[in-house]
């Protein structure tokens, strides 16, 4: 039994031994009393032996109550609070409070726009077949891109195998870009100036190109036509009923809008992380990152049959530089999950578990939980799932506008 309890028992029965020793040796002076005045009138002999009969135990045992009370109110707070966030504290190997600081995660705005719905039913619908002819509006066209300053080459401002969709830029770079393209075959070749203050958005270091002029030298390798499916109940039955279960276009929307959101809930998310102040990081944790991250980019590389190294820097437009900026921006999105993990005593069972299992295991390539569950052990998918509930607490709390109509049909 706990020390504590057994200390509070021990002191309420020595209290009230005391109390009772108390009590005997009143009762024994007025029983004294009594006898010595017992010619005084019945009414004031009563008068004085309720006088004397009062105990001091009157006062000391509301005291005692209280301080027990007291001492046991601690007890309670250390178990309810003190007590699981230390044991997050040794979840996380760490103490939480000694890397982030964290504010505010919650109120945080946020609009979803018709826009963004919009995009996401053209990225299902919207597909491009590659064409002999000269590019015109809506076409999909994958080039190569070559920037000089002064007849040198500059590595930071060129790019293979870019896209764009003709028209679709309205400025930048890439607006002039488009327009050129415009009228032009696949294999065609040709140099276009464009003013150093739109060069800075293509920069891969970031670096300012303001009042340089820029000289592109551009090579066309595919132009592609737009074409657009018509939403039916057949097309998304054809589609989507194997692997997502979409039987008709009120499910396709309501699949697109699910998207969306899943989506808003990540930006949101990425609000609470850049409102923390991060003084350090441990190590394991950063390096637990690089791997994960590693291990994902390999398996999309895979899938591509590409490199690792063209899957970050040619595919996802990564530098070194902004490699590690993705990092230690992991690393500060873990510790602030297990700071609000922590405030908010948010947990982890194993449904919860076993749920993220069934959830991902397709995701992750495996044929079922099983063969996932050898590679990802509980303590990873625990992570997992304390990250999802911090992420839709932080959302769940702040003001989301839902700014867009879905079709009816």
């Amino acid at each position: 039994e706990n020390p504590f309890y057994l200390f509070l028992r021990r002191l309420t029965v020595e209290k009230t031994n005391q109390n009772i020793e108390q009590n005997t040796n009143m009762e024994q002076e007025v029983n004294i009393e009594q006898n010595a005045n017992s010619d005084i009138d019945y009414n004031v002999e009563q008068n004085e032996e309720t006088k004397k009969k009062f105990s001091p135990a009157v006062l000391i045992m509301p005291g005692i109550i209280a301080i027990i009370l007291a001492v046991f109110a601690g007890v309670v707070y250390y178990g309810k609070v003190v007590k699981p966030k230390k044991d997050i504290d040794k979840q996380a190997g760490y103490k939480v409070e000694d890397y982030i600081t964290l504010d505010k995660y919650t109120g945080f705005d946020y609009e979803v726009t018709q826009d963004v719905f919009d995009e996401c039913v053209k990225e299902e619908t919207d597909s491009y077949e590659e064409v002999e002819r000269a590019a015109i509006a809506t076409d999909q066209i994958e080039f190569n891109y070559t920037g000089y300053i002064d007849g040198s080459k500059i590595a930071d401002i060129s790019q293979k195998d870019a896209e764009l969709i003709v028209g679709e830029d309205t400025k930048g770079a890439y607006k002039v870009f488009s327009e050129a393209i415009i009228g032009k075959k696949a294999g065609s070749r040709f140099e276009v100036e464009v003013n150093g203050a739109d060069v800075n958005e293509i920069s891969l270091s970031q670096q300012n190109y303001t009042n340089k002029k820029v000289i592109f030298k551009i090579k066309i390798n595919s132009v592609s036509k737009l074409d657009v499916e018509k939403i039916t109940d057949k097309w998304v039955k054809e589609n989507y009923l194997e692997d997502y279960g979409l039987e008709n276009t009120k499910d396709f929307y309501q699949w697109c809008k699910d998207y969306i959101m899943d989506d808003a809930k990540v930006e949101v998310w990425q609000k609470a992380v850049d409102s923390a102040t991060m003084a350090g990081y441990p190590q394991e944790v950063y390096d637990d990152i690089v791997v994960e991250f590693t291990q994902n980019a390999n398996y999309y590389a895979e899938q591509f049959g590409i490199t690792t190294d063209q899957y970050l820097k040619d595919f996802c437009g990564y530098t070194d530089e902004t490699l590690e900026e993705e990092y230690l921006n992991e690393v500060k999105s873990e510790l602030v999950m297990w700071y609000i993990v922590k405030e908010q005593r948010l947990e982890c069972t194993e449904e919860d578990i076993e749920a993220k299992y069934e959830e991902l295991y397709l995701d992750l390539g495996y044929d079922n939980v099983e063969g996932m569950k050898a590679d990802y052990k509980k303590k990873e998918m625990k992570k997992a799932v304390l990250l999802d509930k911090a992420q839709d607490y932080v959302y769940d709390n702040s003001n989301i506008k839902e700014n867009f109509e879905v079709p009816k049909n």
